[in-house]
């Protein structure tokens, strides 16, 4: 990764990291619910595909949520 990827990615990182929850305007709080749970529901739907069950798969062999962090 270059330089310039990287300082973009820290300035990203430490935006977020000062983010402020109170600080958001209430339509985008609400707009992001919506959206977490399309994703949930489209996760939930295409579990019982066959590329569903390779993604759950593969998740799996990352390891749970203590071990697979990046």
């Amino acid at each position: 990764m270059t330089e310039k990827h990287l300082s973009y990615s820290r300035r990203l990182a430490e935006w977020f990291s000062a983010l402020d929850y109170t600080a958001l305007p209430a339509d985008v709080v609400d707009n992001t619910r919506l959206r977490i749970l399309d994703i949930i529901g489209l996760t939930l739907a295409g579990s019982h595909l066959s590329y569903g069950q390779i993604t759950l798969n593969t998740a799996l062999a990352i390891g749970d949520v203590l071990t697979a962090r990046f």
